[in-house]
């Protein structure tokens, strides 16, 4: 059996688990790469839009109130942001812009 560990913020990996013989662990890193370095979290964040709508998200800027901001909008109204690791977002960030 596979599953996929989700950090935040961190980059995914694949576990094994052999349920016979009651033993797993990391299988492979999906962005090796990136393995050892460190990502600022997503702080979780909600504001109010100019109609009165509260708005809930995440936000990463490490602090620095001077970046640009850079608008991750999602395709649906089902699909949401969450705080697991994005590669995208983290690319965005390191490009020097809050996302």
């Amino acid at each position: 059996m596979l599953t996929k560990g989700f950090s935040a913020p961190a980059p995914s990996h694949l576990y094994f688990a052999d349920l016979t013989n009651k033993s797993g662990g990391l299988w492979i890193a999906l962005q090796p790469v990136l393995e050892n370095q460190s990502f600022p979290a997503k702080e979780s964040i909600e504001f109010e839009t100019q109609d009165g709508f509260k708005v809930s998200d995440y936000l990463i800027n490490g602090g620095n109130a001077e970046r640009p901001l850079m608008v991750m909008p999602h395709d649906e109204p089902a699909s949401h942001d969450s705080q697991v690791f994005s590669t995208l977002e983290y690319m965005f960030f390191n490009a020097g812009y809050a996302v």
